[in-house]
């Protein structure tokens, strides 16, 4: 995956997923040509973080 440095002529989207075993992000820019990734994290849960409530991870 190659990372684009922002450009801010255009748009910005997040997307996010999660997990019991961890959760993801990608913050995409949205070009005409299609959406093109600027930045990602993705963090596992230590086993104490699993058994928190969703709220608090």
């Amino acid at each position: 995956m190659v990372l684009r440095l922002p450009n801010n002529r255009f748009p910005f989207k997040v997307q996010t997923d999660a997990s019991d075993e961890g959760i993801g992000a990608v913050l995409l820019q949205i070009y005409p040509e299609g959406d093109r990734p600027i930045a990602y994290l993705s963090k596992k849960f230590t086993q104490a973080q699993r058994k928190w409530s969703p709220m608090e991870q």
